[in-house]
């Protein structure tokens, strides 16, 4: 009786957990993948019927979906890491926890909104090459070839890719986790009310683990302590600018790509839930 689940037991857990996080992710992008994908769409029409006179709309909802996806993107990196250490929903949506380990990690996580920007930038060459890659001379048979030889070309073009976007997927994630494994516990450590806020699990593991310590800092002269918080204040300022830009180099790409090879509705979801954009970008050539 007890051999399904321990043959099928991991595999349970891991989707469930899986599922989790694919609900919690939706929760939080979806509202503005909807709205892009309604200015987006609307624009689109505009453009096709000639109605010039309304085009605003649908740039100023495209807009707003835009600048109101920073935030939900900023905070993805570190509520992600911190769902999987507790492993309840609930704590997905401790924002004070979490803003407050984003901002104690604030150089590792616009590291990772750069690392998303940059590794979305092939997948994006990529597909922007299928726009006219029968005009490149090694590719000129595909105007010739059977239904069977394109939708061949179709596949191993798809699995090239994901040569590199599996590693990358891998690399993000890993980074995300390691911003927020290094940074959590020290901030426990200096903040004497930050156990309280911590949810149970996370607590009794830490605790269990040994990274919960009374460690008192030495108070430092009032003249250092100025200039340290200055400089701090400074760096986190030029940092999150620095995220901000990141975000919006991210979200200009798919802008440009879809704006020259449009594609079904269900690809403004792909780049949120999974933290980069999925390669399968056309259900057929």
């Amino acid at each position: 009786g007890r051999l399904p689940r321990i043959l099928l037991g991991s595999l349970a857990a891991n989707l469930r957990m899986g599922l989790t996080v694919l609900l919690a992710t939706l929760i939080i992008t979806a509202p503005g993948s909807f709205l892009m994908l309604a200015g987006w769409q609307y624009g689109w029409d505009i453009s096709f019927h000639k109605v010039y006179e309304q085009a605003f709309i649908g740039r100023i909802t495209f807009l707003v979906a835009a600048f109101a996806f920073i935030p939900a993107l900023m905070y993805l990196p570190m509520a992600i890491p911190h769902l999987a250490a507790t492993g309840r929903l609930r704590d997905f949506f401790q924002i004070r926890l979490v803003r407050r380990v984003a901002r104690q990690g604030r150089l590792g996580v616009t590291l990772y909104a750069g690392a998303v920007a940059l590794l979305s930038a092939p997948v994006y060459l990529a597909w922007l090459r299928i726009y006219g890659i029968t005009n490149e001379p090694a590719f000129a048979w595909l105007e010739t070839a059977t239904p069977e030889q394109v939708v061949t070309f179709r596949e191993g073009y798809i699995r090239n890719m994901t040569y590199l976007l599996f590693p990358a997927y891998l690399a993000v994630h890993l980074l995300a986790a390691a911003v927020y494994r290094r940074v959590l516990p020290a901030w426990v450590a200096r903040d004497s009310q930050a156990e309280e806020e911590l949810p149970p699990p996370l607590a009794t593991a830490l605790q269990r683990l040994g990274l919960i310590s009374s460690v008192t800092s030495r108070r430092r002269m009032f003249l250092v302590r100025a200039v340290i918080g200055t400089a701090r204040r400074g760096s986190s300022l030029v940092l999150w600018w620095t995220q901000v830009a990141f975000w919006l180099l991210f979200l200009a790409q798919i802008l440009v790509a879809n704006f020259f090879h449009a594609h079904p509705f269900l690809i403004w979801f792909n780049p949120w839930l999974l933290g980069l954009p999925c390669v399968r970008w056309f259900p057929s050539w």
